[in-house]
């Protein structure tokens, strides 16, 4: 480690170095948060191998939280070996904040909930707009059946015209999705793109079966009512 002088310098030693770019990506950890990781060129490692000492990083995270007090023991049976055969062995053990984690489930609660609300609004919406539009063509799909267009026929039209009325906003909201979830996963520094695959999997499920019921709903206003 040197020190940083500037924005985009760091003195080692005796020389100066320029710093071309950073990354906040915690691959580290906690670790990482709490010292300054430079990436240099194997030349230069090599210049500034004699003025530091060598240390390897091993990072875990372990999937279960609740684990975690089972596996000190073994750990700190690690190190006490390490220090035996004359390597030095540190183990840290850090974890999230309670109540950082608390916020996040309260945020992803939330968020269903609204992406569950909205979802079934926009089928709603879209069900009594196609009903009230049923209503007003009557009169057209009956002339039309009147001069001799068979009802297969209509019932196709009328089937074509119900499903663009849902599959079109599902196309845009797909479209702007895939920019919007991205640009979230970059500020949070995460792959979201399964989470945009069950999202749009979940409003296309929804929209269909909604479509479904406004076809036969539109059918039976046209021609039975």
């Amino acid at each position: 480690m040197g020190e940083q002088t500037q924005d985009k310098t760091i003195e080692i030693g005796t020389k100066t170095y320029e710093i071309l770019g950073g990354d906040k990506t915690p691959y580290l950890g906690n670790i990482q948060s709490m010292s300054e990781i430079f990436v240099v060129s194997d030349e230069t490692y090599e210049a500034l191998l004699p003025l530091g000492q060598v240390e390897y990083f091993y990072n875990y995270r372990i999937q279960n939280p609740e684990n975690a007090e089972k596996s000190r023991p073994f750990l700190k049976e690690l190190t006490e070996k390490g220090r035996e055969g004359g390597v030095n062995i540190g183990v840290n053990f850090s974890q999230g904040n309670v109540s950082q984690d608390s916020w996040i489930r309260i945020m992803y609660s939330l968020c269903l909930f609204m992406f569950a609300t909205l979802i079934l609004a926009a089928g709603s919406v879209l069900f009594l707009k196609t009903g009230n539009e049923a209503y007003e063509d009557k009169e057209r799909y009956s002339t039309l059946e009147k001069i001799g267009i068979q009802r297969n026929v209509l019932r196709q039209s009328v089937k074509k015209e119900v499903c663009f009325t849902y599959y079109c906003p599902f196309v845009l909201t797909c479209i702007t999705s895939y920019f919007s979830i991205k640009a979230l996963g970059n500020v949070m520094q995460e792959e979201l793109f399964q989470v945009n695959l069950w999202s749009t999997g979940i409003i296309f499920v929804v929209f269909t079966l909604i479509c479904c019921f406004s076809v036969r709903e539109a059918w039976k206003r046209l021609f039975y009512s």
